[in-house]
């Protein structure tokens, strides 16, 4: 917890003790020491969500988007492109 609290600053509290989601931290942070793969929604290609925080090398886990979770588990057999949104595939009107 101690890696993600100094090297993924913004997964932290803000000053105010706000932060959208508090539970993130201790996500990557468990999915990091039981080498546990983190499934998400959020964009693979931000700087400041829960994928860049799995991708730093002091913590690297493994993150993957809800589809690929779906198929990696055999629920789904393939994945159309078609199904999933041009917005999120591309991380249009993402940002950070």
């Amino acid at each position: 917890m101690e890696i993600v609290r100094t090297k993924a600053k913004w997964l932290n509290p803000d000053e105010a003790g706000n932060n959208p989601d508090p539970a993130d931290p201790w996500l990557v942070a468990v999915a990091a020491h039981y080498k546990y793969v983190v499934v998400t929604n959020e964009s693979q290609t931000s700087s400041v969500k829960i994928p860049a925080a799995c991708r730093i090398d002091e913590i690297k886990c493994r993150c993957i988007s809800g589809p690929h979770f779906l198929y990696e588990v055999g629920l789904v057999k393939r994945i159309d492109p078609a199904h999933i949104s041009a917005d999120a595939f591309f991380a249009k009107g993402q940002t950070g």
